[in-house]
């Protein structure tokens, strides 16, 4: 059975970190439905960001002060630390997908976007997107009409919903997302009655992803949810802790995997960027 996913312990990675206090986020209950993570906007008046691996597809709308020269890029989840090249100067309006999820209003295929940022330059959900962020004045009203826009094109995509391989895909995110524990394939394989090869080749398929890599892109963000909440909290973290709780085999493994995502050790992490979300 589908369970709902609980994104409460991932982090949307260095790439909200660096737009700090000029970025409003909003999440919605109907936002969920469409597999949208949540909503932001932010003035960028940098070239490029540093970016993480993360496992989600962002719609990024950029516009001028005079909301005139607008487009929308589709960005790609990063395998691997990379730069994010923005337009400086301009204003963006961006929505972040749930992990893994590709949305359907586009109709591309998650694995050709890898690392790849892909311009949409026409077609409705082009026009209504431009139509929904610059004819409001309001973060709030853009919001509300972004969310009416991509309810009306399509963000469930009823083909996939009623497809047993992207059911079982779906089931498989939830599984990963919503549990700290990292579960084996052996379990996976108990618990849904398919071989490890199978489950690893639908999952693939839809995400882009094997499950091993999935689950640690999202144990690593999880490492970053929780010293931010270390930090909001006024505690120090305790980084044994942390690995005991999302089943590292000690405090070195997790530092390791958590360098390898984040491009920086977890207390570097906590001092740069959980304090700046404060």
């Amino acid at each position: 059975m589908i369970t709902r996913l609980d994104t409460r312990y991932t982090v949307n990675t260095i790439q909200t970190y660096n737009f700090e206090d000029s970025m409003k986020v909003m999440r919605d209950e109907k936002c969920m439905e469409l597999g949208i993570s949540s909503l932001y906007t932010f003035e960028n008046n940098r070239d490029s960001y540093r970016v993480a691996r993360d496992a989600c597809v962002d719609i990024m709308i950029h516009y001028d002060e005079n909301k005139s020269d607008p487009g929308i890029d589709l960005v790609g989840p990063h395998d691997n630390l990379a730069d994010l090249k923005l337009c400086s100067g301009y204003r963006y309006f961006g929505i972040r997908f749930l992990p893994g999820y590709s949305p359907a209003v586009v109709r591309e295929n998650i694995t050709d976007i890898h690392g790849e940022i892909v311009a949409i330059d026409s077609g409705h959900i082009y026009d209504a997107l431009m139509d929904a962020v610059c004819g409001q004045e309001t973060f709030e009203g853009q919001c509300r009409e972004v969310i009416k826009c991509m309810g009306s094109y399509g963000g469930r995509d009823e083909e996939r919903i009623e497809n047993s391989q992207w059911e079982l895909a779906r089931w498989l995110m939830d599984v990963i997302i919503s549990d700290r524990k990292k579960h084996s394939l052996a379990e996976l394989e108990q618990a849904s009655g398919y071989s490890a090869r199978y489950l690893n080749k639908v999952f693939q398929k839809y995400t882009g992803y094997t499950i091993s890599k999935f689950a640690n892109i999202m144990r690593a963000q999880r490492v970053g949810g929780y010293l931010y909440m270390c930090n909001k909290r006024g505690q120090a973290p305790d980084y044994s802790d942390i690995a005991c709780g999302l089943d590292y085999t000690d405090q070195a493994h997790m530092i390791h995997d958590f360098e390898k995502h984040f491009g920086m050790a977890p207390m570097m992490f906590y001092k740069t960027y959980a304090v700046a979300m404060q």
